[in-house]
């Protein structure tokens, strides 16, 4: 006789956990713009009680996804996650395995190119991606002499991630120079800035040649190009720090990011 087969532990949903799975999909949807309707109206739409939707609550918000408001004038307004709230969960991680952020800046120097060699592959690059990166070098070379400098060169590169076409690749690298930049501005208060002037004038000259291999679609130029590069402007100056999750989930007092290009789909 054959023997039984283990039953699977699968524990049921409660109803609050059901109605936050549904308001999940509806916000990822966009079904929901600014905030979820009033507690009434969903416990109308979903024929539960009021501690459902409370508890549903409580999961959202629990996940970043919506922030309560308590009280008369209270509400859930809703907040989609970005790049610091994957920052501040990866740097949770690797401030637990004592991660150093040299490690951080080798990730970084091991994706790149691989965003360049994206740009450069874009059809479109002429008017979604070489303008903009224009933009963003002009701008640096005309604020060359200001301390600290770095965040000026590091808009580049943070562009050339968002600017790459592949949602997957730019928030992983997003994030990283979010974890990064953090440490950078830290360094930097305490000490000023770490390059020359001559320095910044390489870097500018750099990121122009850059743009010129993305412009003619010189796909491997791009990435050999970004690969002896980044080296440049990613400061050795932190290689013994450990990675700390210093990014709060619910702050977006963050570096304003370029605009972000619709998805390629």
């Amino acid at each position: 006789m054959p023997p039984r087969a283990r039953r699977a532990n699968y524990q049921p949903l409660r109803v609050g956990e059901m109605v936050a799975q549904e308001l999940r999909e509806r916000i990822f949807r966009g079904e929901y713009v600014g905030s979820l309707p009033k507690q009434e109206a969903l416990m109308e739409d979903f024929q539960v009680s009021a501690p459902s939707i409370r508890e549903a609550f409580r999961v959202l918000e629990s996940e970043g996804l919506i922030s309560v408001r308590r009280g008369n004038v209270g509400g859930a307004s809703i907040r989609l996650p970005d790049a610091n709230d994957t920052a501040y969960a990866l740097g949770l991680a690797l401030q637990a395995k004592r991660v150093h952020v040299k490690e951080v800046a080798e990730s970084l120097w091991l994706l790149e190119p691989v965003s360049a060699r994206l740009c450069a592959e874009r059809e479109d690059r002429a008017t979604e991606v070489v303008p903009v990166l224009k933009k963003i070098v002009d701008e640096s070379e005309t604020r060359i002499d200001v301390d600290p400098w770095e965040y000026e060169a590091m808009r580049f590169h943070d562009a050339l991630g968002d600017l790459c076409g592949n949602f997957a690749v730019r928030e992983i690298i997003a994030s990283l120079f979010v974890l990064y930049h953090q440490h950078v501005d830290e360094w930097t208060e305490l000490h000023g800035s770490y390059t020359t002037r001559k320095e910044r004038e390489s870097v500018v000259k750099q990121h122009r040649r850059l743009i010129t291999c993305i412009e003619r679609g010189d796909v491997r130029g791009a990435q050999r190009a970004s690969e002896t590069h980044l080296c440049s402007i990613l400061s050795p100056l932190l290689d013994e720090e450990i990675v700390t999750a210093a990014v709060p989930r619910n702050n977006h007092n963050q570096r304003p990011r370029e605009e972000a290009t619709s998805h390629p789909g």
